[in-house]
């Protein structure tokens, strides 16, 4: 199953580059949560 996620940021890029870094970081715990619950 291939799953296809589009986002549009709707807020000018002043707004939303402070905050790229915190939700990259929670992209990357909740990679792992869902990598370490996958399988047999």
């Amino acid at each position: 199953m291939l799953h296809v996620l589009l986002v549009r940021c709707t807020a000018p890029p002043g707004e939303v580059t402070p905050h790229v870094p915190g939700h990259v970081a929670y992209l990357e715990r909740r990679a792992r949560a869902l990598l370490t619950r996958s399988g047999r």
